[in-house]
């Protein structure tokens, strides 16, 4: 039987860029110390000379960091993503005295260069060390909810009914009500405070009570919000990679967004690749993405990864987000891909490397190898703190889930442990018979339920999107 394309074409990227990589130094930056690990194992496949890690705050995750990597925690926290995210990009621009002469004294020669593998904010140094996998500002631009409406438009894309308008407009509930089609709307706040994500700065307005509370909590982040006319459907997102001379675009991946019964805002709970729209559907979806692809670097210049977010309405796949970076998703699209570089690849081409990337194989091949390892599982943040990391093995029991009991297999994993915000929880299931081509935010729902019950979490009753097209 013969081994996966992406695992053959793994060694030839890895010999593509390590002339780039190799005998350098690199500070990898990242908000938890999580991901260092599997950095260093990849940074020293492509033959890095040495590497420091400065990182936010303690992650989780079911494996050890070896004792030898130099990181350095700066100990930062925020009560929720956009917040921590924040924060730390704060401190790894006025880093602490002891921590420039640690990095100083490493890199005497200041040779070094700075890799993340995504961040909201984008700046050029740290520590005076210059990055590497910079995006323009041009490029960060598109990420405003609140301007990217009219990139749809000029390229003749259906998105949602809305409206751009100040938070202090006396004429905001006029245009709230002319949107509302019965189901209410949706406020997106623009990027007056930096770039978010998360759905932090996104909230459902159904009611008189929650037009107040929402116009009055948004004003503390932004100036300006989009309102949009509420879209029933599945979030999904569609990501590709811009090469010089080619668009590769990929499978669509689930995004779980859940809802509160109580509260205008949404949970974010990770992305997934169990669900299959229909054929026409994906289509529709790759096209937009190489139309996309084209426009960006017609327009900007853009080269790299970027994924389009959006609702798999009754009437089709609508646009709401374009996010030019290496976001969440690309990591499900690769699941048990392990040693594909794929960040350092699209760092080079992010910086114009001019390499021989053979775009239209690698495309094929990792399109080829995310059909074939789907992913069911999710991830949320809790304020509730965990010391430690924990793993619960469990089974389905009818509609809900309970810890796995005597020899029984488990069929599903939920583990928990720290985080800048607190703590988080991730859920992964096996994919059985039933959860094959649906959606799996109903699964992160049960999930969320046995956490509540069993390690105190406290995030009450959540619903998921209703699938209105087949």
């Amino acid at each position: 039987m013969s081994l996966p394309a992406i695992i053959d074409l793994t060694q030839y990227y890895v010999s593509l860029l390590r002339p780039i990589f190799a005998g350098r130094k690199y500070i990898y930056v990242a908000e938890i110390d999580a991901i260092a690990v599997r950095a260093e194992s990849e940074m020293a496949a492509l033959g890095v000379e040495d590497m420091l890690f400065l990182v936010g705050n303690k992650g989780t995750s079911t494996y050890s960091i070896p004792p030898d990597l130099r990181i350095y925690s700066l100990n930062t926290t925020g009560v929720n993503m956009v917040k921590a995210a924040q924060r730390f990009e704060q401190a790894i621009t006025d880093l602490p005295n002891e921590v420039e002469i640690q990095i100083d004294d490493w890199d005497r020669k200041r040779t070094a260069r700075w890799i993340t593998p995504a961040m909201l904010r984008e700046f050029e140094i740290i520590s005076g060390r210059k990055k590497y996998g910079r995006r323009k500002p041009s490029w960060v631009a598109f990420e405003d909810k609140t301007t990217i409406d009219s990139f749809w438009k000029s390229l003749g894309v259906n998105y949602p009914s809305s409206q751009v308008i100040n938070l202090r407009d006396p004429n905001i509930k006029r245009v709230n009500n002319s949107l509302d089609k019965g189901e209410g709307t949706v406020w997106s706040a623009d990027n007056r405070d930096g770039n978010h994500g998360g759905t932090i700065g996104v909230r459902r307005v159904t009611s008189e009570a929650d037009f107040i509370s929402v116009q009055k909590e948004l004003k503390k982040m932004a100036n300006k919000v989009r309102i949009s006319s509420f879209t029933e459907g599945i979030p999904l997102s569609i990501h590709g990679i811009n090469f010089e001379d080619k668009t590769i675009a990929f499978r669509p991946i689930e995004l779980i967004t859940l809802r509160y019964r109580d509260s205008c805002e949404f949970l974010w709970g990770g992305c997934s690749s169990t669900f299959d729209p229909p054929l026409k559907d994906r289509e529709y979806m790759q096209e937009l993405a190489y139309t996309t692809g084209r426009a960006l670097n017609r327009e900007v210049g853009y080269l790299g990864p970027f994924s389009i977010d959006g609702i798999l309405s009754e009437s089709g796949f609508v646009p709401t987000e374009l996010n030019c970076r290496l976001s969440g998703g690309f990591s499900t699209l690769t699941n048990g891909l392990t040693n594909f570089p794929l960040a350092p690849l699209c760092w080079t081409v992010m910086e114009n490397e001019k390499l021989d990337y053979q775009a239209r194989k690698l495309g094929t091949a990792l399109l080829d190898w995310a059909d074939s390892n789907r992913f069911c599982g999710g991830r949320v943040i809790t304020n509730k703190s965990f010391d430690t990391v924990n793993q619960l093995l469990l089974t389905r029991d009818g509609s809900e889930f309970r810890e796995v009991r005597d020899k029984e297999t488990p069929t599903a994993t939920l583990t928990y442990g720290p985080s800048p915000m607190g703590g988080i929880v991730f859920f992964q299931s096996l994919i059985d018979e039933d959860q094959q081509n649906q959606p799996t935010a109903p699964e992160v729902v049960r999930a969320i339920r046995f956490a509540d019950a069993t390690i105190d979490t406290d995030f009450g009753p959540l619903e998921c999107a209703t699938p209105t097209h087949n």
